[in-house]
This record gives C-alpha cells, sequence and structure tokens, in this order.
C-alpha cells in the first residue's frame, strides 16, 4: 500500500471530505485526505474534537480491508491504536501510552490523540473503511470543555514537524495493516492491544447511562465489547457507548 497525501488548508471534517471525494471519484487504498484546519472534526456520537489551525494533525485515510470480515471489524480500531502508541513512544518513551477503550489515546490521564473508524459494508465484506485521527501536536493551549486534553508539544516542550509526523505514522499503520491480513499476527496485535489498554485489570469508576459504578476491565470480547468485572464477581460485556470510564 502506498499514501497519496491530498492537503488541504481547511475542512469542516476530513472523514466528510473523504467520502465526499469517494463519491465523485475513484480512491486507491492509502489515500489521505489532511487538514491544517478541522472545523468540525468529532469522535463517536455528538464529540466535538478541538483543534488550533496549523498545530496538529487532521487526517483521514482510506483503507480496502478485504481481509477482514464485518463482524472483526475491530481489529482495524486495534491496529490504528497501536500505530498511535508505538509513534509516542518512540517520541517520548518515558511517558505511559495508553488506550483508553474504545479508540481513545491517553498519556498518564490525559488525552493526546483520538480515531474515529467508518465501515461500509458491502454483502459479506467490509467495502471500505475511513480511519480519521485527530493527533494534538504543537498546540499548547485548549479552550474548549473537551476532557482532559495535552499535546506532545506540553510534555517535550519542542515543536514537531507535522508533515514529518504523518509520514512516520502512516507507515506504522501500514506495517501494523499488512502483518493483520495474516491470522498469525493477530493474537499478537490483540495481545499488544491488551498490554497498552487504559486502567487493565485496575479497579475503575464507569458509568452506564446514569448510573456510577465500579468494575476492573477483564479484557476485549470478540466483537471489541469491552469485558467488565463487577464489584459483586459477575461479568458483563458492553458494546460501544453503552459505558463509559469517569475520570
Amino acid at each position: 500500500m502506498d499514501f497519496i497525501i491530498r492537503q488541504f488548508e481547511r475542512l469542516d471534517s476530513t472523514n466528510k471530505s473523504l467520502q465526499q471525494i469517494l463519491d465523485k471519484e475513484k480512491a486507491i487504498e492509502g489515500f489521505v485526505v489532511c487538514a491544517k484546519e478541522q472545523l468540525a472534526g468529532r469522535g463517536h456520537g455528538k464529540n466535538h474534537w478541538e483543534s488550533e489551525a496549523g498545530k496538529n494533525l487532521t487526517f483521514s485515510v482510506l483503507l480496502k480491508p478485504s481481509f477482514i470480515s464485518p463482524e472483526k471489524q475491530f481489529l482495524l480500531t486495534q491496529i490504528v491504536s497501536l500505530a498511535i502508541v508505538d509513534l509516542i513512544k518512540e517520541i517520548i518513551p518515558e511517558e505511559k501510552t495508553t488506550i483508553k477503550w474504545p479508540n481513545d489515546i491517553y498519556i498518564g490521564n490525559r488525552k493526546v490523540a483520538g480515531i474515529l473508524i467508518q465501515n461500509f459494508i458491502k454483502g459479506q465484506n467490509i467495502d471500505y473503511s475511513i480511519v480519521g485521527i485527530g493527533l494534538n501536536v504543537n498546540q499548547e493551549h485548549f479552550l474548549s470543555d473537551a476532557p482532559n486534553p495535552v499535546s506532545l508539544i506540553q510534555l517535550t516542550n519542542n515543536a514537531l514537524t507535522l508533515d514529518n509526523l504523518l509520514d512516520k505514522l502512516l507507515m506504522r499503520i501500514k506495517t501494523i495493516y499488512e502483518q493483520s491480513a495474516s491470522l498469525i499476527y493477530r493474537d499478537e496485535i490483540n495481545n499488544r492491544y491488551l498490554s497498552h489498554l487504559f486502567r487493565y485489570r485496575k479497579p475503575a469508576v464507569f458509568k452506564e447511562k446514569n448510573l456510577q459504578f465500579q468494575a476492573t476491565i477483564l479484557g476485549i470480547g470478540e466483537f471489541g465489547q469491552l469485558i467488565l468485572q463487577l464489584e459483586n464477581g459477575v461479568e458483563k460485556q458492553y458494546a460501544f457507548k453503552e459505558v463509559e470510564f469517569v475520570i
């Protein structure tokens, strides 16, 4: 897979813009839409992603994972999460970088990156996937009410070159993505994801609807569900948006 990067000064959303391009023209796997300023970036649901113009990485990449069945689509989240973790560990190895289920990247208790993956299913296969990534890089001040953001410059005191960082991250995604086509690597990817999971096997506070409770993460289910052990010893699985951390 080779990458073709199309740069824009300003976009509402790189995911939305990539989809609009696909509606008008054919694009090969590895096509990337990158924006210096993203005006309406979002996470899952109505979550907003704040990004100061020219300071962060905000981009979307087109994947065509024909080797991943729709029921195994969480594998894409694991691949991209690990690629971001590997990149951050190269830059600041002394900091603890983790993956907050399902798709936020944390340094300590602060969010440094988010992922939004949209999978488009045709028949029994994933036709294509749009992988949106926001990584806080050189932004020093955050103005929104988004919880606990942090950027790489706040931790290193050094500004990083965005184009170089984008190239490195894309190559990490490519490496793990291509490995995942072989079934023998999938257990390794899953184990690595678990080893970097935020508060894995540690008591934590969660919220289900309006109810807060304490539980321990035991693992990840076959379809990406979060497996929790409640205080009474009962194990329960939660799909996306059914439960969230209280931090």
